[in-house]
């Protein structure tokens, strides 16, 4: 029974034997030498050939750099997730509770009254923490920018983390980098206090 080989890019993702050539594109009959040991690629005439132990190498580096770049991606959201909140709705939180705050602080710096949707908003967080609605919106601002500096630093070495996963030549070069990135990360940024 024929074999067929269907490559994307070039390169074999799939292998099957069937009496007749699998429907869609990118199949081929495999070579009269195929080995299911043997990884294959497609030359730009058309021509199967084996794919050399560099296409390999390249290739298997190519994955775990994009298995790092999901994992950066994993770790980033996990740092960042304590100052933007875990879900849509926590975040809407946030920018509602740090707008309110503002208004409250703006508000009491001109002597002006407070308005009643704003202190609606912090009144349950001061009670719960038998504080002012004015200390909870001074505490409320204080975090928002705790948040913005620590999710500046977050992006810098996210940015860099993603540029030298690019360069890397090796999965243990790799493999250093995700575990400097989340030891940079735990070094430069102090967890929410709550």
């Amino acid at each position: 029974m024929p074999i067929y080989i269907r490559f994307i890019n070039n390169k074999q993702v799939e292998t099957t034997t069937l009496e007749n050539k699998p429907k869609g594109e990118g199949w081929h009959e495999a070579p009269r030498d195929f080995s299911w040991q043997k990884s294959y690629c497609l030359a730009e005439n058309g021509e199967i050939t084996q794919c050399s132990d560099e296409d390999i190498k390249l290739e298997l580096l190519q994955n775990a750099k994009s298995a790092a770049l999901t994992s950066l991606n994993i770790y980033f959201h996990n740092y960042t997730g304590p100052y933007v909140g875990y879900s849509h709705h926590k975040a809407k939180s946030y920018d509602i509770q740090a707008q309110a705050a503002e208004n409250i602080l703006k508000a009491e710096e001109a002597k002006q009254p407070l308005n009643n949707k704003d202190t609606e908003i912090i009144t349950p967080l001061a009670q719960v923490r038998d504080i002012s609605v004015v200390e909870m919106a001074k505490l409320i601002q204080e975090r928002a920018n705790q948040a913005i500096k620590a999710i500046i630093k977050c992006e810098e070495l996210e940015s860099l983390a993603k540029k030298k996963i690019k360069e890397a030549k090796t999965d243990q070069e790799l493999q250093n980098i995700l575990d400097n990135f989340v030891k940079e990360i735990q070094v430069s940024l102090t967890q929410p206090k709550g």
